[in-house]
């Protein structure tokens, strides 16, 4: 199988669709045997893949450069496999057809990216025409971001799959053998780069939380430009006395932050999956997410973690004191959502299924199922 995967940015940044991508990298290492083609528009010349051995053909940030190596690849690597890795790069699936028409052109989608809200990213004309048209296949991080696809382009009659994130079995942390010192803390990781990851609402919670349980020490691990307003919504809250923004950290500082805390909390409104979640349960935490997204897809509220009201901090602060109040039951949605992401979404479970999808092309799951990837285990 030769493969080539063009994505926004594979090693640039390090956001859930960046982490999706490197995974998928690897994986094809795996699968093929040797590294796949990759470009990355945002990525630099030669970037490294994380975690992998492939080299990135980077075009910094320049289309017109991206559409000359993807020509170039297509034409000296004869792939017979191409992945798109958002559908702002679904336009290029035209040129495929007509320099590689044999070739299966598959688009990764993600959650916000073919919403088609326009707060975040409304899909273009040329985007539609490449779903309806050029591309072969949808393959997406969730059964909910089909469901919104499909409102935002009805009667989209390609075949699609569910291929969920994935994690590695090294994050996994047993917390029974973590002791528990100073107050209890509260951790949200999230890029501060707009208001729908609901940490203005989580902030307003915890103002409420120490209200009704006592101090406590939330840390929001992460950087965007609406720092300044999560700040300002914090002192306004009476929140920023128990809140540390601590920016961007490196792995070590992360799983430092992880390993301290006792509830992981993002009342997320856009969350296409939500790959912090299963960070946080590889680390044994209870998780406290939206009810209006991909979220409620991946937690089983009560067992695992807990769903609410995304924008109300009243139910918000009802989530973290119920879990702060009762510490052995915390423990216990830790432990079973580790047992979740252990088995159903570790790196393996992914790597079956990515190859289950690539061999298999004749027995799509369509818009209603995901029987054929899902047996790959």
């Amino acid at each position: 199988m030769k493969t080539l995967f063009v994505s926004l940015d594979v090693a640039h940044r390090n956001g859930g669709i960046q982490r999706f991508d490197q995974r998928v990298v690897r994986a094809l290492e795996e699968i093929c045997g040797r590294p796949p083609v990759a470009i990355g528009l945002r990525d630099h010349a030669d970037a490294h893949c994380p975690n992998a051995v492939t080299r990135v053909d980077g075009c910094g940030g320049s289309k017109s450069r991206l559409v000359r190596r993807f020509v170039r690849h297509l034409i000296s690597a004869d792939p017979d496999t191409i992945l798109f890795g958002h559908v702002m790069l679904a336009p290029l699936a035209a040129i495929a057809r007509v320099l590689r028409p044999g070739a299966r052109k598959l688009l990764f989608v993600h959650g916000i990216d073919v919403w088609n809200d326009p707060a975040y990213h409304a899909l273009s004309r040329i985007e539609r025409r490449a779903l309806r048209s050029w591309i072969d296949g949808i393959v997406s991080v969730s059964q909910f971001t089909l469901d919104r696809l499909h409102s935002a382009v009805p009667n989209l009659s390609k075949p699609q799959w569910v291929l969920p994130n994935a994690v590695d079995l090294a994050e996994s942390v047993d917390r029974d053998l973590i002791p528990s010192t100073g107050l209890p803390q509260i951790l949200t990781v999230s890029r501060l780069d707009e208001m729908g990851k609901g940490v203005g609402t989580a902030l307003r919670a915890i103002s409420r939380v120490v209200k009704r349980f006592g101090p406590v020490r939330f840390v929001v691990v992460g950087d965007g430009k609406m720092r300044g307003e999560c700040e300002r919504i914090a002192a306004e809250t009476g929140a920023a006395a128990y809140t540390h923004f601590v920016g961007r950290v490196s792995d070590e500082e992360l799983d430092k932050h992880y390993r301290q805390s006792q509830v992981f909390l993002l009342p997320s409104t856009k969350e296409g999956f939500g790959i912090v979640y299963l960070e946080a349960w590889m680390r044994g935490l209870p998780v406290i997410a939206g009810n209006v997204d991909a979220s409620r897809e991946v937690i089983d509220d009560g067992l695992n973690g807990l769903i609410v009201d995304p924008n109300d901090s009243h139910a918000v602060a009802d989530a973290v004191v119920r879990v702060l109040r009762d510490p052995a039951t915390g423990l216990a949605m830790g432990r079973a959502g580790r047992e979740k992401a252990i088995g159903k979404y570790a790196h393996h479970r992914f790597v079956a299924r990515l190859r289950n999808l690539l061999v298999c092309p004749e027995e799509p799951a369509l818009h209603t199922g995901v029987a054929n990837l899902e047996g790959a285990r």
